[in-house]
């Protein structure tokens, strides 16, 4: 059951949903999300989703917390991650195993066997909102998350703020949400574009130009360089958005 236990609780970043909407109907921002990345055994996707299945079925029955999850694309055959949404991080306190509740223990163990034989490792971390970082994304009908995961060189963190400021007040072409590690290990913070397939055929403007745009080659110049100064990696990726294997809120 210790492998189950890094499933059930700590389910993970970000999402398509979009919590952090500012429409007058919108639900409330989440403080954060705590966020599951899950890298599964090559060959071994089908009985990894079963797994999630059987649990997300356990959770209808006897409740337990939303999660939004998303399952390979382009970057990553094996990789899956879980968002869920908190408020305080007593949120994630619980640690009640739905699937005994709704199964008993015998058939718990078989599907906790699911996980144990499926996946490789797992991670967690918590995820805040940045919208000072952002110029929001609903994610209205996406069916793919495109995902910049940014590791920041120590100490830079405000000279990379800086630079994202200066893009958004430049940018006319462009929507995604940030979101800045808070607990645990991963990037140190994680850009989202929600969008349809279709979307990805669309390349916007080379931030470059779009910097020059707006403050002239000389200042862009220095721009990218404050970034390039920042920036110690930058992971790129496509993800699949996937209700099936989520537990979405009624509204």
């Amino acid at each position: 059951m210790r492998n189950l236990k890094k499933l059930v609780f700590p389910l993970m970043l970000a999402m398509v949903m979009s919590l952090t909407a500012t429409a007058e109907d919108a639900p409330t921002a989440p403080t954060g999300f705590s966020v599951l990345t899950v890298e599964v055994k090559a060959g071994s996707q089908q009985t990894f989703e079963a797994f999630i299945a059987k649990y997300k079925e356990a959770v209808e029955k006897v409740g337990g917390p939303a999660w939004f999850a998303e399952s390979p694309g382009i970057g990553s055959l094996t990789t899956y991650s879980f968002a869920r949404p908190f408020n305080s991080y007593a949120d994630l306190a619980d640690q009640s195993n739905p699937l005994v509740e709704a199964f008993g223990a015998d058939e718990a163990q078989k599907v906790a066997a699911l996980f144990g034989d499926s996946v490789a490792s797992s991670s967690t971390a918590t995820y805040l909102p940045r919208p000072d970082l952002s110029i929001q994304n609903d994610g209205e009908g996406a069916e793919v998350v495109l995902a910049f995961d940014i590791s920041v060189n120590p100490g830079m963190e405000e000279k990379f703020e800086n630079w994202v400021k200066k893009l958004i007040a430049a940018t006319d072409d462009r929507q995604f949400n940030t979101y800045q590690r808070g607990v645990g290990e991963g990037p140190d913070y994680s850009v989202r574009v929600p969008m349809k397939w279709a979307d990805l055929d669309v390349q916007p403007t080379p931030i470059p130009e779009v910097l020059e745009k707006k403050y002239g080659k000389k200042e862009m110049r220095r721009l990218m360089a404050d970034n390039l100064a920042a920036v110690s990696s930058i992971v790129e990726s496509v993800t699949r958005v996937r209700a099936d294997m989520s537990n979405i809120p009624a509204n």
